[in-house]
């Protein structure tokens, strides 16, 4: 997928959470979104939200492991993975 639709696909997301702030699957999509476009600070906060709303949803941390490793986080990454594990 090019950089531009991930780019456009974070834009309806922000719409849609504009207007439903807890609308899940819009902010882990989006920050699915934020961690193709290497913007992994974005990332985190979307997943963490995600998190803070379902903190049973093993995706969730799963997809903020990605963001944190990609940022260079290691010790988290390696932390929400086990987590990730535990609820699976």
């Amino acid at each position: 997928m090019a950089t531009s639709d991930f780019k456009g696909a974070v834009k309806e997301f922000s719409i849609a959470l504009d207007l439903y702030p807890e609308l899940l699957p819009a902010r882990s999509n989006r920050g699915i979104c934020y961690v193709e476009l290497k913007e992994f600070d974005k990332a985190i906060s979307d997943f963490t939200s995600c998190i803070e709303m379902a903190p049973d949803r093993a995706e969730f941390y799963k997809n903020r492991s990605a963001a944190y490793e990609g940022y260079g986080m290691m010790e988290k990454a390696l932390a929400d993975k086990a987590k990730a594990g535990e609820l699976k």
